[in-house]
């Protein structure tokens, strides 16, 4: 996963978390990510200023450092 995805993630959850809790009568929850590292930790978090969001969906390889990683394929379970 890369930050770009991660931040798209919080961004989603906070406003779905909102829509509920508002029509709930509750008190908003933004800035609460349900994704930050210390509740959600991948496997791997990617980050650049180059990187876009679910940019990581299309990788067929990473390179770090001389090592380089190849993915398995998606899963869409």
């Amino acid at each position: 996963m890369n930050s770009a995805s991660l931040a798209d993630m919080n961004s989603r959850i906070a406003a779905q978390a909102n829509k509920k809790q508002i029509a709930g009568g509750r008190k908003s929850v933004a800035g609460r990510g349900v994704g930050e590292l210390s509740r959600f930790r991948p496997n791997l978090l990617v980050g650049g200023p180059s990187i876009h969001a679910y940019a990581e969906d299309a990788w067929q390889e990473l390179q770090i450092g001389t090592q380089r990683f190849f993915t398995a394929g998606k899963d869409n379970s």
